[in-house]
């Protein structure tokens, strides 16, 4: 920027010519207007997400419904289970959709990222093919995280597929984890970035990188560079909002035709990682509850309620025995109100 003023010195006139260099101003107003951006597209697709998931919970429940039914013939079943697929895939994209906004539910413990990492890299793999080489580079005595397993590896392997449609031909895929301090400097370059200490997981690929137009639209809802039917656009969407759900963020450097580094940014924990909870809970028997259904959308209020009664009529058909103890689930009630 350019400024310039003229004035008198005595008997002359002189000019006052000031120059001042804006171009980092410019990038982070820049940056603060993606970021602004994809906080209004985040608020639109959450609505949409719920909107969209209250209709599928309709269809999925009375599809439910159907197929419980006795006597249906194998036409009709292959059809109800046709339309249960679609529905459950459509399901899936609305779970996207929250993820990007993060809006999804997450049931965050604290977790060892390399652990995470080595018990995906046989996984990964395979995803990746034989023409591509697979480098894991885990920093050892690694701090904790406080995430989401299942979003972690949804994080992972969405950057792994990425990497490997940028490599047709092959190349090298890069894993490294690792500690990282974050200053006040590195915040100014990157408007989520805030100071502390953090790991940083980056997926790197040798292939064919991007250009600055695709990258100012990498992580926008439904933004492909791939094929019609390649690919939904929501990959990236998905992982910038479980990260930024996780206090974290994503940095990409990428030159066009030289590959690319995603470098996701989460928060360290002091505390050690917990045992893993995974395990099963076998179907209860109820006969004495009353559930209340509380739902302001009628029709999905209408199909739990009808999914409730169908199994508790189910329920109370079959023979009595001693029952397990009660863990705040249960297949049949004495009374369901809405």
């Amino acid at each position: 920027m350019i400024s310039a003023d003229a004035f008198s010195l005595g008997s002359e006139m002189v000019a006052l010519v000031a120059t001042v260099d804006i171009t980092e101003q410019r990038d982070l107003e820049k940056q603060l207007r993606h970021s602004q951006k994809l906080e209004a597209v985040g608020q639109f697709a959450a609505g949409v997400a719920h909107d969209f998931n209250n209709m599928l919970t309709v269809i999925q429940g009375h599809v439910s419904l159907q197929l419980a039914t006795k006597n249906l013939n194998e036409g009709m079943i292959s059809s109800l289970e046709q339309v249960s697929l679609a529905a459950e895939r459509a399901a899936s994209l609305t779970r996207q959709l929250l993820a990007f906004s993060r809006k999804q539910v997450v049931q965050p413990r604290i977790l060892d990222l390399n652990e995470i990492m080595r018990s995906l890299q046989e996984m990964l793999s395979r995803v990746i093919g034989e023409h591509i080489d697979l480098a894991c580079d885990f920093a050892p005595n690694l701090p904790s995280i406080h995430a989401d397993e299942s979003n972690l590896a949804q994080i992972v392997m969405n950057l792994v597929v990425n990497a490997r449609d940028a490599m047709p031909h092959g190349g090298c895929l890069g894993i490294r984890t690792e500690v990282v301090e974050v200053d006040l400097a590195h915040g100014l370059r990157h408007p989520q970035a805030h100071p502390g200490s953090f790991i940083r997981l980056s997926v790197t690929d040798t292939g064919t990188g991007m250009s600055a137009e695709t990258l100012s639209h990498i992580f926008e809802p439904f933004f492909t560079t791939k094929e019609v039917g390649k690919g939904t656009g929501l990959g990236l969407a998905t992982i910038y909002g479980i990260v930024a759900q996780h206090d974290g963020w994503i940095e990409v450097l990428t030159e066009l035709g030289h590959g690319s580094s995603f470098q996701v940014y989460l928060p360290c924990q002091d505390s050690a990682p917990e045992p893993s909870t995974s395990g099963t809970v076998g179907d209860l028997r109820g006969g004495d509850e009353t559930i209340l259904v509380v739902e302001d959308e009628f029709a999905v209020r209408q199909v739990i309620t009808d999914v409730l009664k169908n199994a508790a009529t189910r329920s109370s058909k079959l023979p009595t025995g001693p029952r397990p103890s009660p863990s705040g689930r249960c297949a049949a009630a004495k009374s369901i109100s809405c």
